[in-house]
């Protein structure tokens, strides 16, 4: 058979099989009276052959059913598998579930396991937690690849009778089961066409015990300093994936830099699709006489994360979470006993999770994670006046000048955003956090020059060179528009004032901005069109573009949701959003309809093609 799996795995036809495996010790059986889940506590119904620390010989028996995307039903039955724990044996299961607008709606469990002398035979069903489906298809290289694939467990309520020479009991208790398939464009035979997993655990959700990581796996923490070193410590939390994904850990272990001891951490992220939502952080270091105590959190912006699972064959499923390294804003309290002072400045962050058949934190979670270092400025300017550098070239490819009319202080710090800006965007050379004593405002702003080196205006992924009419500035990961005034007034705030190309093919980008805060330069990044991208050209637009001052937010209110859609899988939905949205973008030709809300020839005709493009590429 050809594989159906970009790994290039064996065909599975006739070989799909389950078994039973233990997660605690084997547990006495009484044959009385039995207390709510005592005795099938630690049975787990697994079907993943060849899945980490367990013996693939041990999988006999077989797999039957399907699944349909577009009706939303599961089904599926094992028979003759080997039962492993507290009641060793054979066991069989049949299950179906359904679901609709991407969540569970139903969830039915038939099991019987046969152990040396005892029968346990039961039924469970949905308890009604919120659990989103997500059931698609793609086309790679020619050939369907159909996924399935649930953001949670889904918990269930089970009932059990058993039968055996100790007696009769029965007992009731709550269980867990997680699903995730890969299957070829047919999903009508899962022992011919598929790959996948079926996690049937017995017993309550954990309680989550602290979580010592081994060594490969080090938080690192840099505590207020510029040493960053591994340390002997714990975590602890969970995450759930959905359209809102939340994480929430908490970490505590040694201290690096000017204030060496421990430390312990409490984070919160959260996702909004595939955009971070927030990021926050409470923090407490211990060294010696002195406590350091402080908060962090994400200003805001268009950094991306991710969270969702995947299928390995030798692992089976995983839960995954992760946001790439982004800019927090930090307050902190150093108490001695010589005095007590408070401090600001920026922090990078970043988190990457990886556990096996959970979301919480087990000994199945590999965590690799690195929160707060505390960045020190590159360069301290004075007089309104700081620079990285007045000229670029291969081995320092991007600078930066600030000038504030307001004078005073600017402190700028070098840094990198590439995973923490709109994922509509590749970031060009380094990005900047820029910190000035005064402000300045609209009409007297700061003027921002930036350079950068004509090696980085090439993409070397799709091997070409990059438009510099393309290329823009991010403050806070929100794009710059153009300047739509005369004279240096940053409007929109902040703004492109002039974009030259100098002899070298060097580019030389002039912003005018009130503020100061986190800035990268980047390109619009080439690929498959998303609403965000539009939003972002939206954004990008000159306020004179539209009808009335809350046009723009409208807009890009309505393209959020469109792309929120989108990541959920609901393509046909998103095409409505943009058809609806499309009719308030459709008058020019010569001028704007009376109900558009761009009144910009230009500007509507350059996102009504975006628009159209978006569509045709949803199927619309």
């Amino acid at each position: 058979m050809t594989p159906i799996t970009r790994r290039s795995t064996k065909s599975l036809a006739g070989a799909m099989v389950a078994a039973l495996a233990l997660l605690v010790g084997a547990l006495p059986m009484p044959m009385s009276v039995a207390a709510a889940g005592e005795l099938l506590t630690g049975e787990r119904l697994w079907y993943a052959p060849g899945a980490s620390g367990i013996d693939e010989e041990s999988y006999v028996g077989s797999l039957t059913g399907s699944f349909d995307c577009a009706a939303g039903s599961f089904e599926a039955a094992v028979e003759g598998g080997n039962a492993y724990g507290p009641y060793p044996g054979s066991f069989s299961h049949a299950l179906t579930f359904a679901w609709m607008g991407g969540e569970v709606g139903q969830f039915d469990l038939d099991f019987e396991i046969e152990a040396d002398d005892t029968t346990v035979s039961g039924t469970a069903s949905w308890a009604g937690n919120y659990v989103e489906v997500t059931c698609t298809s793609d086309e790679e290289d020619g050939e369907v690849f159909t996924k399935l694939r649930l953001s949670e467990p889904v918990e269930l309520s089970y009932s059990a009778e058993f039968d055996g020479a100790g007696g009769q009991a029965s007992e009731s208790g709550s269980m867990r089961a997680s699903i995730g398939f890969d299957c070829g464009e047919r999903t009508d035979d899962l022992s011919l066409f598929c790959e996948g997993s079926i996690f049937l655990t017995f017993g309550p959700p954990p309680t989550t015990p602290p979580y010592v990581p081994p060594a490969p796996y080090m938080v690192v923490s840099n505590s207020m300093g510029s040493s960053i070193g591994s340390f002997e410590g714990t975590t602890s939390g969970s995450f759930s994936c959905g359209a809102l994904s939340v994480l929430d850990m908490d970490v505590a272990g040694n201290a690096y830099g000017p204030y060496p001891g421990t430390f312990t951490e409490s984070v919160h992220v959260a996702l909004q699709g595939d955009l971070v939502e927030a990021f926050d952080v409470q923090f407490t270091i211990l060294s010696g006489d002195t406590t350091v105590t402080g908060s962090a959190s994400y200003p805001g912006g268009t950094a991306d994360g991710h969270c969702g699972t995947s299928f390995e064959e030798d692992d089976g499923l995983s839960y995954n979470f992760g946001v790439g390294v982004i800019q927090l804003q930090y307050e902190a309290t150093i108490e001695s006993p010589e005095a007590t002072t408070t401090v600001a400045g920026w922090a990078s962050a970043s988190v990457n999770l990886y556990c096996l058949g959970s979301s919480m934190f087990t000994e199945n979670c590999a965590v690799a994670t690195s929160i707060l270092e505390w960045l020190v400025p590159d360069v301290v300017g004075e007089d309104g006046e700081a620079s990285t550098g007045d000229a670029v070239d291969e081995e320092n490819p991007s600078a930066v000048s600030v000038s504030n009319p307001a004078g005073g202080t600017i402190e700028i710090t070098r840094t990198y955003a590439s995973s923490g800006q709109s994922s509509s965007y590749n970031v060009l050379g380094q990005s900047y956090i820029v910190e000035a004593e005064n402000p300045a405002s609209v009409n007297d702003p700061m003027v921002f020059t930036f350079l950068l080196h004509s090696a980085l205006l090439y993409d070397y992924e799709n091997d070409e060179p990059i438009d510099p009419a393309s290329v823009t500035v991010l403050r806070n990961g929100e794009p710059a528009g153009a300047c739509s005034a005369s004279g240096l007034v940053a409007d929109p705030d902040p703004c492109v004032y002039s974009r030259t190309i100098d002899g070298d093919g060097n580019l030389k980008l002039v912003i005018l901005s009130s503020h100061a805060s986190l800035w990268s330069v980047v390109a619009l990044r080439a690929g498959d069109p998303t609403a965000a991208a539009i939003a972002d050209a939206v954004e990008s637009l000159p306020t004179s573009a539209f009808k009335a001052r809350g046009s723009r937010d409208a807009l890009v209110s309505r393209l959020t949701e469109t792309q929120r859609s989108i990541d959920a899988g609901r393509n046909a939905i998103a095409v409505r959003q943009l058809a609806n949205l499309r009719r308030q973008v459709d008058g020019c030709g010569s001028k704007a309809d009376r109900d558009d809300l761009i009144v910009s020839c230009p500007a509507q005709l350059e996102i009504r093609n975006l628009v159209d493009e978006l569509i045709a590429h949803l199927g619309g």
